[in-house]
């Protein structure tokens, strides 16, 4: 989530608080986040009847606003409905006080921006954890990345700062270099500062584990688990459990079945029936095993073949399921529940 750091004043056409005749001073709220407004603020010293915003955006939006009831040294804001980016204003304030029939005018120019939200993104292509390299892109300019690598014990392997000048401009594509203590890395944490103080944090999850097991036999055409096949279930069943207990206090792991198929049959047959094999083993494990973790399927049919084969040939192995324990999703695949 994005939070403003520090509210900075804008650029007006005076520097500073400025004042219309003696007690009454201005500032700004110029740069706020979407779904924030930003604002013009006075202050009055002395007695006040009323305060007008006569302004005009740079778009050509005429920002017409009114106050009377006025408190001394009581700030009044001005909040200026505006969409994303920015934009620049130019009128006046004028001010009519207690003492006098005319209103005083004050010259306003300046600028506001309505900041959309920072966004970092880092493909799972992109984590080479051999090399201890990333590459990211960030949203907006960037002026600091903060970083943290986490292993699969929870402690922290490594953490650090890269400050950018220049600032890397936005969306190009640039590398992150961590090093720190040897482990497996389980989780990534990083936090991008752009130019004007907002951030954006992220956490990814590069950690998987493949579980070893003995590969469940289903009939032609059949996604059935015969009762023959249900040890080898069984058995999966208690390598699940151990990892689950060790890893899940550390991340919100996933358990992601994969099915495939030999060459016999059409593609698409092959494809819909690898999917209910992946579900009725994912279902079987976890009713079998009440590991209560989510649990997420996809099927691939012939595409992703084991042992290379010709059309048509019954082969055993590639009538497979990969299971694998994750936090985010391990591969490509129309993935469901």
């Amino acid at each position: 989530m994005m939070r403003r750091l520090l509210w900075v004043f804008g650029c007006l056409l005076f520097a500073g608080p400025a004042a219309a005749g003696p007690g009454v001073y201005v500032d700004l709220n110029p740069v706020v986040p979407l779904g924030k407004k930003p604002s013009v603020n006075v202050v009055t010293k002395e007695r006040v009847r009323t305060l007008r915003l006569h302004i005009v955006r740079s778009d050509g939006q005429v920002i017409k606003k009114r106050k009377t009831r006025l408190i001394r040294n009581k700030r009044v804001r001005f909040y200026l409905d505006q969409p994303e980016g920015t934009f620049t204003y130019e009128g006046h304030l004028f001010v009519q006080f207690k003492k006098k029939d005319e209103e005083q005018p004050m010259p306003l120019k300046f600028e506001a921006t309505v900041q959309g939200p920072l966004d970092i993104r880092v493909a799972s292509e992109d984590i080479d954890l051999k090399n201890r390299r990333l590459h990211l892109q960030v949203s907006r300019a960037c002026v600091k990345i903060i970083w943290s690598v986490h292993g699969d014990d929870g402690k922290i392997l490594g953490k650090g700062e890269e400050n950018y000048d220049p600032p890397r401009p936005a969306h190009q594509r640039f590398a992150l270099d961590w090093h720190g203590k040897e482990g497996v890395a389980l989780k990534i944490k990083l936090k991008a500062v752009d130019t004007r103080g907002f951030f954006k944090s992220v956490a990814l999850f590069p950690w998987k584990i493949e579980i070893p097991h003995e590969e469940v036999v289903f009939a032609s055409g059949s996604h059935r688990i015969e009762k023959d096949q249900r040890p080898k279930l069984d058995e999966t069943v208690k390598k699940l459990a151990l990892i689950v207990k060790r890893y899940r206090r550390f991340a919100p792991v996933k358990l992601w079945v994969a099915g495939h198929t030999d060459t016999v049959g059409d593609a698409g047959s092959n494809k819909s029936l690898s999917r209910r094999r992946a579900r009725a083993i994912a279902d079987y494990l976890a009713r079998k095993g009440r590991l209560n973790l989510p649990v997420r399927v996809t099927g691939y049919g012939e595409s992703r073949l084991l042992v290379e084969t010709e059309d048509e040939v019954d082969e055993a192995r590639n009538r497979r399921a990969e299971y694998i324990l994750s936090v985010e999703q391990p591969m490509a695949g129309d993935w469901g529940r």
